[in-house]
């Protein structure tokens, strides 16, 4: 896998996977506390949505175990999911693992939702649309699993060609400076010269004879 969607390179991709579990997560999260707040509104004797306490009271119901489970979750890949852009923009490749490994229970829970959805009950309208907005997140988990993946054993050798750029940068910048800047050579100071003494009796031999 050399690029993400066919469009973008892996560690666009990453950057993208992160974002796409954030906006899940939020969604995902929102969800479960609502259905938590809500819960009450939703018993019956039959246990399909809550497990009710008949011996306490009628109206005293506990969440189904799939809310805190979904709560719990999705915090965590909030959580993982911030990590991972961190971790991408850093090229800490090892902050991947907690996002990797959070994604994977995450897809693992929503194949458990579906299977729960068809046997607990008969599936109605609103399960229908659920179903199908889990498939896509599934898919979508399963698909940035594979680019976060394969950026992971690329993130050496896309660190190595930073590093290469980088360094082919600074000598350049080295060469233009040595390019602008010619120094004048220095010159040897000139010896200082004994003033000539002119001696006239040499100049005038004639003169001295007559």
């Amino acid at each position: 896998m050399k690029c993400c969607c066919f469009c973008c390179t892996l560690r666009q991709g990453s950057y993208a996977c992160g974002v796409w579990s954030l906006v899940w997560g939020i969604m995902e999260f929102g969800y479960a506390i609502y259905g938590i707040a809500t819960v009450n509104h939703f018993a019956n004797p039959h246990g399909n949505e809550t497990h009710s306490i008949d011996v306490v009271k009628d109206n005293v119901v506990f969440p189904r175990p799939e809310l805190l489970v979904s709560l719990i979750l999705s915090a965590c890949w909030l959580i993982s999911a911030v990590v991972l852009l961190v971790g991408v923009s850093s090229r800490h490749r090892w902050m991947f693992i907690p996002w990797l490994l959070l994604t994977g229970l995450h897809a693992i829970n929503d194949v458990i939702n579906i299977i729960l959805i068809f046997v607990l009950r008969v599936p109605q309208v609103f399960d229908w649309v659920m179903v199908a907005v889990t498939i896509v997140m599934l898919v979508g988990n399963i698909y940035c699993i594979l680019c976060v993946s394969y950026y992971f054993k690329e993130v050496p050798k896309d660190k190595k060609k930073r590093d290469d750029i980088q360094l082919d940068e600074k000598k350049s910048r080295t060469s233009k400076q040595e390019k602008t800047y010619h120094p004048v050579p220095e010159q040897d100071p000139v010896p200082e010269q004994d003033p000539v003494v002119i001696d006239d009796s040499q100049q005038h031999p004639i003169l001295d004879k007559v």
